[in-house]
């Protein structure tokens, strides 16, 4: 003979209380075990109120704080777009300070390496978090972004060549054309 499963019932209460403990980096196989929940019911309350379970691994202490509003802002470049401070905070963190390359890249925005130290600090110190993305993600798409701009710029200085190389070559091939009529008609 089997036995029939008992279906729990929970307050309201009770449910808002696990997803607190879920939003304060508590891993659902925790809550399960102090709780005695299945951890389905536990995904399903996560899903209805729109958090993302972590399965097993808890959330790192800066990115708690970070939900809790006590990581403080990050330094400002205020002299380069958002886009360039991420670029070259990208490449501070994961070249140096003192590469050749950023230095370089720093001269061609304008902005001295030991402005980005502040903000290469910042991003080590809170786990990486760089910017409002998780620090390499959000990094590697600024770099992608600057390189994707750089590339356009390029493309737009080969078509301006392509377009001059065409229209040279529209001109010899006009004179050519005219020079060729020149000498048939001597001929004739």
């Amino acid at each position: 003979m089997t036995q029939a499963t008992v279906r729990k019932s929970y307050s309201d209460e009770f449910k808002e209380q696990v997803l607190e403990e879920l939003r304060n980096g508590r891993t659902q196989a925790e809550l399960c075990k102090q709780h005695d929940i299945p951890p389905a019911t536990i995904s399903l309350w996560a899903k209805n109120a729109g958090i993302l379970v972590p399965k097993s691994q808890p959330l790192s202490q800066a990115f708690r704080n970070g939900l809790k509003g006590e990581i403080p802002p990050r330094p400002m470049l205020h002299n380069v777009s958002r886009q360039v401070a991420l670029f070259l905070t990208h490449e501070a963190m994961f070249k140096g300070l003192n590469n050749p390359g950023f230095c370089e890249d720093c001269r061609k925005y304008g902005v001295k390496p030991d402005d980005i130290r502040p903000l290469v600090e910042w991003g080590k110190k809170y786990g990486g978090s760089d910017f409002d993305l998780v620090g390499p993600a959000q990094s590697q798409i600024a770099y992608l972004n600057e390189n994707i701009k750089q590339n356009q710029d390029q493309l737009k200085i080969q078509e301006v060549l392509i377009k001059e190389l065409t229209e040279s070559q529209e001109r010899k091939n006009e004179a050519l054309a005219q020079f060729a009529e020149h000498v048939l008609l001597k001929k004739a």
